[in-house]
């Protein structure tokens, strides 16, 4: 059986907070945050907020089945949300985790063929052990491999209790 990492939001709030941190300590400064739907909607929300740059949305999906855990093809959405005309570089691309890295990867190559983003770097709350992928700013490296339970995921079982819509 899978080990559940259960967050809370105020761990969840602070890991957001490191990886501002972290981005503010550095030489190098975003001019756009894209977040990757759904899982890095809240990590790219606040950092947004927090270094004051505009946001952009793109949905990215490797993960499905019944209980959303089954890992499948990267499948990138064609469109990105955004009030600009193109996207701004340099360019922050945040997803909420990186597991084998493939997401993350296979959507920087396609903002760099498609979108010819070439000034782009990644940040993630989660990196796990499995990872081929090396985000730029990483909140928590995993020595293992659990399932991360984040606290907005308690609606994903919400609609399949008894008396739910």
């Amino acid at each position: 059986m899978t080990a559940v990492l259960q967050v809370d939001w105020l761990a969840y709030q602070t890991l957001i907070e490191q990886v501002a941190i972290a981005i503010q300590q550095s030489d190098w400064r975003p001019q756009q945050v894209l977040a990757i739907a759904r899982g890095g909607l809240y990590l790219g929300d606040a950092l947004s907020r927090i270094l004051q740059v505009p946001l952009a949305v793109m949905a990215v999906q490797s993960y499905g089945g019944e209980a959303g855990r089954d890992r499948g093809a990267v499948q990138i959405g064609a469109n990105i949300a955004m009030t600009s005309d193109r996207l701004l570089s340099p360019l922050l691309l945040v997803d909420d985790l990186v597991d084998s890295g493939e997401t993350l990867q296979q959507t920087r190559v396609w903002l760099q063929q498609t979108q010819k983003v070439m000034e782009l770097r990644t940040a993630v709350l989660w990196q796990k052990p499995s990872s081929q992928f090396q985000p730029d700013f990483v909140a928590q490296v995993l020595t293992d491999n659990p399932w991360i339970e984040q606290p907005f995921e308690t609606y994903d079982r919400w609609g399949r209790r008894p008396g739910h819509p």
